[in-house]
This record gives C-alpha cells, sequence and structure tokens, in this order.
C-alpha cells in the first residue's frame, strides 16, 4: 500500500480529512505566546482603525468600507463589521500626524495641550487627533493591538468602553454602524458588553502587556525609532501604537 497522500490531478488533496495527520506529535513551540511574538514587529502593537471611506484601504479598493481592519505595517486583516475582545486597559492619547507623525500620552504636558487645542479647533482642517486609547486582546487572532479612539465620534463612544474596562467586566464588542447627520455620512463604532467566554492570553503575559501600555514615554515619534517596522511612519496617522 502507498504512502502518498491521494491527491487530484491538479495535486490538490481529493477529500478533506481531519484525521490525515492522525498520530502526529503537535510542535514543541508553536503555543499562542510564540505565536503572539513571532507576528509582532519590535516593541510595536498592531492597532485596530474602523475603515471609513477616506481610509486609504478603502480608497485603494483594497479594503470594505465599514469594517474594522487590525493594521500590522502594510498589511490589514478584516475584523469584519463586529469584532468581540477583551478591553484590558486604557490610556489619554493625543497625535499629529505629521510628518512627523507624533504621539503624546501625558495630558499635562504642554505639547499634548496644544494637539488637543488644535484637534478641537474647527479652522484646521485635520492634522491632529486626541481621545482615548484601548489595549485589546483579539481571541482569533490570538494577539494584543491598540485601538485609538482619536477622533469626535470616537471619543463620544470611548466612556462606553472605559466603563467596562473600570468595572473590570473586560468583554465587549465593537460594532461599525452609519451615521447620517444632514448631507453627512459616515461610519462609527458602538460598543456592547460581551458575556460569552473567549480565550485568554496566559495571565503573566497579560500583565506584561498592560504594565507596558500602562507606562509609555511622555512621547513617541516613530520616525526616530530604528525597530519601527516598515511603514510605521506611513500608518502612524492612522493609530500605530508602541508600548
Amino acid at each position: 500500500m502507498s504512502n502518498e497522500i491521494a491527491t487530484t490531478e491538479e495535486n490538490t488533496l481529493a477529500v478533506p480529512d481531519d484525521n490525515l495527520l492522525a498520530g502526529t506529535e503537535p510542535s514543541r513551540y508553536s503555543t499562542d505566546k510564540a505565536l503572539a511574538a513571532a507576528t509582532k514587529v519590535g516593541d510595536w502593537l498592531p492597532y485596530i482603525q474602523l475603515m471609513g471611506g477616506e481610509s486609504k484601504p478603502v480608497k485603494k479598493g483594497e479594503f470594505p468600507i465599514g469594517h474594522f481592519g487590525l493594521v500590522r505595517g502594510r498589511n490589514v486583516t478584516d475584523l469584519s463589521e463586529e469584532f468581540a475582545a477583551g478591553f484590558f486597559a486604557w490610556r489619554p492619547k493625543a497625535m499629529v500626524f505629521g510628518p512627523p507623525p507624533t504621539s503624546f500620552f501625558d495630558p499635562e504636558s504642554e505639547e499634548f495641550q496644544d494637539c488637543l487645542t488644535k484637534a478641537e479647533d474647527k479652522n484646521i482642517k485635520g492634522g491632529f487627533g486626541h481621545g482615548v486609547e484601548f489595549l485589546v486582546w483579539l481571541p482569533e487572532q490570538k494577539c494584543f493591538a491598540g485601538y485609538f479612539m482619536g477622533n469626535a465620534t470616537g471619543r463620544n463612544e470611548a466612556p462606553n468602553l472605559v466603563a467596562i474596562v473600570d468595572s473590570k467586566k473586560w468583554f465587549a464588542t465593537q460594532t461599525a454602524h452609519l451615521i447620517e447627520k444632514g448631507t453627512n455620512i459616515w461610519h462609527g463604532p458602538r460598543t456592547a458588553f460581551y458575556d460569552l467566554v473567549i480565550d485568554m492570553p496566559e495571565k503573566a503575559q497579560l500583565v506584561e502587556e498592560v504594565n507596558k501600555f500602562n507606562n509609555p514615554p511622555a512621547k513617541i515619534e516613530p520616525e526616530k525609532d530604528e525597530n519601527a517596522p516598515e511603514g510605521a511612519v506611513e500608518t502612524a496617522a492612522e493609530g500605530e501604537s508602541r508600548r
């Protein structure tokens, strides 16, 4: 009897077989923690972005409008119109979209306050943002990510997520919904408590990530970081996060 795997003429498996690799041993090192480390670029977190009509991937026809995307450098994973996750920490953040893109985390600093003022100035069209950033655990992707709610719509919704974190309920969904105001139409996030069980990271890993997230430097300039991933400067304006 042949030991070869049965294939079609196209050299693909003829019938999917759940028992195909029965008897083989699992990889010794292929753990969830190892996966998270292997897909991390330096000390940078991936980030979650709600892709609206002005998002670059949407404009280029590479991503569906109104879906959440998990951005890792130049790669974007579609999280669909809704995702469930663990939200374990939050911090204030102000951002100059650059160039150079720069993030500020100390709300008492002059630079943070200057950025906040300019973000709120209706005479300044873009270039600045401020709001709340969350540390998120995505169970399906088995990774941590940053989620910056840095525009007016995000800031309006952020208190609902802050309440979940502060109450230690931890788990929530984010759902994209269409908002109409006069002639303006755009997408925004909506929060709901999630009461089902999700796969969690190891406790030691979670504690480590929360501590990093809660203690950032007062200021981050991606282009000065030799370990910044390719495209960090380009994507930082859309929420690139570092611990």
